[in-house]
């Protein structure tokens, strides 16, 4: 019979197991607020009859390989936006930081000629650095839009 593992790690670190993927994702939203930075959160689907365990689920905060596995960062039951979007979002530390991180992390000359404006544009008269909000995609495949923000 098929289970799922809940595995933390980052500043987050545990494991748990659970009957179905709906009581991970439960387990989840009651209780770990993920740091949009650091931490992962893999729920692996373990099938013990086939001899197969594969990731189905994912939060990956910027310091993991959000494309590792394949899929979009994962969503909670019944949310609009990944549990990412939502940890970003509510996040201080991404709309002081995430900028620098990025800037590093674009994969395309496009993504990163935009990305430079942006940064370029969000410098304040007194050289302060205004945060960038909504830079861009989830996929890396592209930066859609930023504003700055004092």
């Amino acid at each position: 019979m098929k289970y799922y593992l809940v595995e933390q790690k980052g500043d987050i670190e545990g494991l748990d197991t659970f009957k179905t993927l709906e009581d991970a994702l439960l387990f989840i939203e009651k209780g770990i607020d993920p740091d949009p930075e650091d931490d992962r959160i893999l729920i692996r689907e373990v099938d013990p009859e086939a001899g197969t365990m594969r990731v189905v689920w994912h939060f990956s905060g910027w310091h993991w390989d959000m494309n590792e596995f394949d899929l979009p960062q994962g969503k909670l039951l019944g949310h609009d936006r990944s549990l990412y979007e939502e940890a970003t979002s509510d996040s201080e530390v991404i709309q002081n930081w995430l900028v620098l991180v990025e800037v590093k992390a674009v994969r395309s000359d496009r993504a990163r000629e935009i990305m430079e404006d942006a940064i370029s544009r969000c410098i304040g008269d007194d050289n302060e650095f205004l945060s960038i909000q909504g830079i861009y995609k989830m996929d890396y495949s592209g930066i859609e839009e930023y504003g700055c923000q004092k």
